[in-house]
């Protein structure tokens, strides 16, 4: 019994998709008439896919430089209160306290920063700073720098809201 990787049956997949001239992937969580439909105008990679996965389910599908906890806190963290933001703000501080790799208080430290950046300029730091960060990315950069911004993306992402509540003054 040969068993397929799990790149190779995403090639597969996309060739299928493609093949059949599919626009867009679908995918039910519960039954199949309340699926979320995978955004058309996103290419279907695998970086695409775990943003879509963890901003639609409960499902944590960790990235390059995350941290689930981290994560778990940053999820909503624009919608809250500022006194709810300050809380989650000091529990990340502790959880970066508590870390033992240097590596993992680095990328700690920046979910603190994008948590403070949101206290002080709102959600739409979060919007600014992807823009920033991805046009860097796709510039002239060190493989070392594209990899260091590709984390920065990773984490902001966790800040992503699909809806936001709060109203910003």
């Amino acid at each position: 019994m040969k068993i397929i990787s799990y790149p190779l049956l995403f090639a597969l997949n996309h060739e299928i998709w493609r093949l059949f001239h599919y626009s867009s992937c679908k995918t039910s969580w519960v039954a199949f008439t309340n699926y979320v439909q995978f955004p058309s105008y996103l290419d279907i990679t695998e970086d695409n896919l775990k943003s879509f996965v963890n901003s639609h389910t409960e499902l944590y599908i960790g990235r390059e430089g995350c941290s689930r906890e981290l994560n778990d806190l940053a999820k909503n963290f624009a919608n809250l209160s500022e006194e709810d933001q300050r809380k989650r703000l000091k529990e990340a501080e502790e959880l970066q306290e508590n870390l033992t790799k240097e590596l993992d208080k680095q990328n700690a430290n920046i979910y603190k920063i994008y948590m403070e950046k949101i206290l002080s300029k709102g959600y739409s730091f979060v919007e600014d700073e992807t823009k920033r960060l991805a046009r860097l990315k796709a510039g002239k950069v060190t493989e070392l720098k594209r990899s260091e911004l590709a984390i920065k993306l990773n984490i902001l992402e966790a800040f992503h809201v699909n809806k936001l509540t709060k109203e910003e003054l």
